[in-house]
Order: C-alpha cells, then structure tokens, then sequence
C-alpha cells in the first residue's frame, strides 16, 4: 500500500509523519523528521508499532494504549505523550493520528513540543511562588 500524496505532504512537513501499515506490523513512510526525532534508519521499513510504544516511558504507555484504543472508534485523535528519543533524551510529542483504509493504516502527525512544555512549566513555578 502507497499513499503518494501523504508522502508528498511528509516531504514538505516540518514535523513528523509516519504510516504504519497495521497488518503487516511494518512503516509504509517516515519522513526525515521522524528518522531525526525517533532514529529510525531511513530504509526501517520492518518496524511494528510495539517498537515506538518501548520508547514511550513507562509513565505513559498506558495512556497511550488508552488513547489508541479509542481510536479504533473514532478514526481520530490528538494527544501528547512522552519518550525517549534516539539519544535517550525525554521529549514531549504532540500526535495527531488518523486511521484510514478502512483501518487498515494509522498516519501519525508528530511534533517535538519539549520546550513548549519546559516554557510552560517554567511558568507554572514561577507563578507559584507568586502565589
């Protein structure tokens, strides 16, 4: 299975893209932001889902689970998450994921929101003290 226009979107997207074909347990696409982020090899066309949820920590995998779960209802869904990047740094994605093909094909749209969220705690304890 070949999505031509998701690729040629991904080749254009500053953030990440990745197509898993959910019956052959294997990547259709990844564009380079994706091999960056997460440090697949450009040709990891072999790699099931179970390998990137490993690389969630462990305080979020369930959430995650839950998360994918309804979207086998709902075909849709956004949500943050966190894990550890090639580098085995901790990062905060934000994930768009779609199901389509009948379900057959999970597209995810991720992007590296880390120091959005490290803006965002540093606000938060800086107005604590205030309080």
């Amino acid at each position: 299975m070949t999505f031509p226009a998701l690729q040629e979107i991904g080749n254009h997207e500053a953030g990440g893209l990745l197509i898993f074909d959910l019956a052959e347990k294997k990547i259709i696409y990844q564009n380079t932001t994706v091999q960056g982020i997460l440090g697949f090899a450009a040709d990891a066309s072999i790699m099931g889902v179970e390998r990137m949820l490993s690389m969630i920590i462990p305080e979020d995998q369930n959430f995650v689970r839950t998360q994918y779960a309804r979207l086998q209802s709902s075909l849709f869904m956004e949500t943050e998450f966190r894990l550890l990047n090639r580098h085995g740094q901790e990062i905060t994605l934000s994930c768009n994921a779609h199901l389509i093909s009948n379900q057959s094909c999970l597209v995810l749209f991720l992007k590296d929101v880390s120091k959005v969220k490290q803006a965002e705690n540093q606000h938060f304890m800086v107005m604590k003290h205030i309080v």
